[in-house]
């Protein structure tokens, strides 16, 4: 009998055991947000189809885990952006183009989640309390850090109605329909706008989001069935923890009105983000910095290659065919007034002129004289130098011992 009790009281502890086991073992979960750093509304933002929809991309949550099993995700916001919905001023028309007048017109934050590289899926929206599960109440999904889970921000003129009405091809159905918006025309919010998020994932499968959340506190409790945790969110403003901790939206993303810090009372324009000027960058390097050279080896018709020049060419917001062109300055550090190039004594003495060339053995370099280098596209130049035609005189003149010459190359855009 007490043989019996005995291993009743074994088999006991030895299941606590495996269950406390089973729960200390969930895998960690990691998550990114990159913000939009340019807002313009389009018409519809894609993915969305309908042209009823205006809106803009706010930015983007990248979530993913060690073992690949993300259990029903949560963002929660501060303030709400569900209630009340969001408002915004400007012109619409139900005669469009005729009859414009400035208007409130009604905005919603929408998330669109999918994991990378299949069709975009859920669509959420914050309906009680300024918390929503963007994957559904209870979901279990996958995303692993070469495929993660993706969460989509949206500002749009719809709500979450479309999840049941046909998704990203549904039609908005909030009162202001895209027809009624004017291209070129800021909308400017008539509170401030600059929510901020915190992500958090619960411990086990089939956790329902009303179960592990409190509000917009994870449970912990030793007693708590279900439990839940934030994620720590990687962004530009740092990694933060924790509810309402990371800002959607960085100062300066909206394209017009009064911007403010992160966004504040700004606005956003209803059309394309205008087209930035091309801008060229030019970065020069030489193959070797010093040359060690035999003078025997340059003298009478004798030119050798000693070096190579390249310019790379870095042209942002190009179309292809800008060009640009420089100009290639070369100057040595022989006393000045001299002319050409000299090899300088390492004690005061005679010095040994000597030849550069540009590109090939006979294009010589003048020494502080410019030198063309046109009509560079996009991508890496290079220009051979080479070094000859030493006058013997000099050097069978010269002292015994080293000669150096310090060579520096200039270069000016000249376009």
């Amino acid at each position: 009998m007490c043989r019996l009790q005995t291993q009743a009281r074994l088999i006991l502890s030895l299941f606590i055991i495996l269950i406390a086991g089973m729960v200390s073992a969930s895998a960690a979960v990691y998550a990114e947000y990159e913000p939009e750093t340019s807002l313009y509304f389009k018409r519809p933002p894609p993915p969305f189809t309908s042209d009823t929809m205006v809106g803009t991309k706010l930015g983007q949550f990248r979530i993913w885990s060690d073992d690949g099993n993300i259990y029903t995700p949560v963002i929660t916001l501060s303030p709400d952006v569900a209630s009340p919905p969001i408002k915004m001023t400007g012109l619409f028309s139900w005669n469009h183009p005729n009859d414009p007048e400035e208007r409130d017109l009604t905005f919603h934050v929408i998330f669109l989640a999918y994991r990378e590289g299949s069709n975009p899926g859920y669509i959420s929206q914050s309906w009680s309390g300024p918390r929503v599960a963007v994957a559904g109440n209870i979901a279990n999904v996958q995303g692993t850090s070469a495929q993660p889970y993706l969460v989509d921000i949206f500002l749009i003129n719809t709500n979450a109605d479309i999840n049941s009405k046909g998704g990203i091809h549904a039609t908005a159905n909030s009162g202001n329909p895209g027809s009624g918006f004017f291209l070129n025309t800021p909308y400017a919010f008539k509170n401030p706008f600059n929510p901020c998020f915190g992500l958090a994932t619960a411990n086990q499968p089939n956790s329902n989001m009303y179960d592990y959340m409190n509000g917009t506190t994870p449970k912990t409790g030793q007693n708590d069935q279900y439990k839940g945790a934030y994620v720590p969110v990687a962004s530009p403003s740092g990694t933060n923890t924790g509810h309402a901790t990371t800002p959607i939206i960085p100062g300066g993303a909206m394209s017009g009105g009064e911007p403010g810090q992160g966004g504040g009372n700004g606005g956003i324009v209803y059309g394309d983000e205008p087209i930035s000027d091309p801008v060229i960058h030019t970065l020069f390097s030489l193959e070797s910095e010093d040359i060690p050279i035999i003078l025997s080896q340059f003298t009478g018709t004798q030119v050798k290659q000693i070096n190579t020049a390249t310019l790379e060419v870095v042209v942002d917001n190009g179309t292809g065919d800008e060009k640009i062109s420089v100009e290639v300055l070369f100057t040595d550090d022989s006393p000045a007034g001299w002319n050409g190039f000299h090899l300088l004594h390492e004690t005061p003495g005679p010095t040994i002129p000597y030849n550069l060339y540009w590109g090939d053995t006979t294009t010589r370099i003048t020494k502080d004289s410019p030198i063309q280098w046109n009509n560079l596209v996009a991508g890496e130049h290079t220009k051979t130098i080479y070094m000859g035609r030493i006058d013997e005189t000099f050097v069978n003149q010269a002292a015994e011992g080293r000669y150096k010459s310090t060579i520096t190359v200039t270069l000016t855009n000249s376009n």
